[in-house]
């Protein structure tokens, strides 16, 4: 069976626009009113994401997938660069 390789070339530019959508949706995700707003979302399953003025390892865990996939769905972005 012939192997097919798929390569995109991915410029210097496109690397610092998605570095850059990253640090947005980093900000965003970590902000604390972000927490607090996933506790509600969450506490209502018995979920706890802020407790104690703090993110509890649930919610890091939550946020961090939540960036996995915001950071994913930014690579779908057009780079007009």
């Amino acid at each position: 069976m012939p192997s097919i390789a798929i390569t995109a070339e991915v410029s210097e530019v496109n690397k610092w626009v998605l570095i850059g959508y990253a640090l947005v949706i980093f900000i965003i995700v970590s902000l604390p009113i972000t927490y607090k707003l996933t506790n509600l979302v969450f506490s209502l399953v018995g979920v706890n994401t802020y407790k104690d003025g703090g993110a509890t390892i649930i919610g890091v865990v939550i946020h961090a997938i939540v960036f996995i996939l915001l950071f994913r769905a930014s690579m779908f972005i057009p780079l007009k660069i």
